[in-house]
């Protein structure tokens, strides 16, 4: 009768050492998963934080770099007038002489030219601000002269416009007497313009002769 109880003891004592260790295991699983957790928490946490720090200071670099980039531009894009070195403006067709009919005016002495202006960057117009015409020979004859269409609209920097003496500051008392007939008789043209701000000087030249 005692040895049946004595096994039934040692099995009990057995499933107890049993049961002791596996609450012992699932514990430290539990401990184990705790830590786990714990760890990609940590590193969800910290991971996202840092990855949304640097994108959003990523983000704002880009962005300050694209603004800084815009202020270049609008600067770079501002129209200004050109430069000296760039503008061109030329004379063409440039005709002065004295016009010596049987009815002959007041003042007979002719002058007509085509102003061409390029490259003028951002100016609108150029502007005729002075013209002088000298007429040298026996003596010399000096006028500031009215110009009928004094401004070249630009587009682009560009524009053409045909001008023409109208009128003069001097009448010369006999300019187709002293004046023609001699090619020792030579005329200066010269012109001033504004173009955008800038001032633009001009001179043409050539010999004086008369038509009859």
């Amino acid at each position: 009768m005692q040895r049946p109880i004595a096994r039934a003891r040692l099995l009990s004592l057995g499933l107890s050492l049993l049961l002791v260790a596996c609450g012992d295991g699932s514990s430290d699983a539990d401990a184990g998963g705790g830590a786990a957790d714990a760890a990609v928490a940590m590193d969800a946490g910290g991971g996202v934080d840092a990855g949304a720090a640097e994108d959003a200071g990523g983000g704002g670099i880009d962005a300050g770099l694209e603004d800084a980039g815009a202020i270049d531009a609008g600067a770079e894009d501002a129209g200004t007038p050109a430069d000296a070195g760039d503008l061109s403006l030329t004379l063409a067709d440039v005709a002065v002489y004295g016009n010596c009919m049987p009815i002959v005016a007041e003042d007979p002495i002719l002058a007509f030219w085509t102003t061409n202006v390029a490259d003028a960057g951002a100016a609108t117009a150029a502007t005729l601000t002075d013209a002088k015409l000298t007429i040298t020979g026996s003596s010399t004859l000096v006028q500031s002269l009215v110009i009928d269409s004094p401004t070249v609209a630009l587009s682009g920097g560009s524009g053409s416009q045909m001008q023409r003496k109208t009128g003069a500051d001097v009448t010369p008392s006999d300019a187709c007497g002293s004046y023609c007939g001699s090619a020792a008789v030579t005329w200066t043209l010269e012109l001033t313009f504004d173009v955008g701000g800038a001032t633009v000087p001009v001179t043409e030249s050539g010999s004086f002769s008369c038509v009859y």
